[in-house]
């Protein structure tokens, strides 16, 4: 099973609005895409020969665009790194700290609700939170 949550804290400046729960939904060059809940950002795996630099890498960017990024991390692995990422590549400035990505197998009632899903959730007496997701 894969898992399905990841965590963004800790960015800082015009990258802060990154913070915050990310689901999985989708991929981006055979690897899983991660959407902001609540939010717009995305969490992606960027392969592309125009970029050769900043090639083969994961990144995080605030808006639903994989030509850019506030953050990264220079590795391929089959999931986004967990710990500190850099700002590396990132062509502005003003976006420290970076943030570190935690990753989670499930969510309880409180991150679904400070993570801005709102009051409106349901969960059936004796479920605390969302689960895995087999893929």
């Amino acid at each position: 099973m894969a898992l399905r949550f990841y965590r963004v804290e800790g960015a800082g400046g015009c990258g802060a609005r990154v913070n915050g729960w990310y689901e999985r939904q989708g991929t981006s060059n055979d690897k899983p895409k991660y959407h902001q809940i609540g939010g717009t950002g995305i969490i992606y795996y960027y392969s592309n020969d125009r970029w050769t630099e900043f090639n083969d890498r994961w990144k995080i960017n605030d808006e639903d665009d994989e030509d850019g990024w506030y953050y990264s991390r220079a590795e391929s692995s089959d999931t986004p790194p967990e710990g500190q990422w850099t700002t590396e590549g990132f062509g502005g400035s003003g976006a420290d700290p970076p943030p570190t990505l935690t990753a989670h197998s499930s969510m309880d009632h409180g991150d679904a609700l400070a993570s801005g899903l709102g009051s409106g959730l349901f969960f059936p007496p004796g479920v605390q939170g969302f689960g895995f997701k087999q893929d």
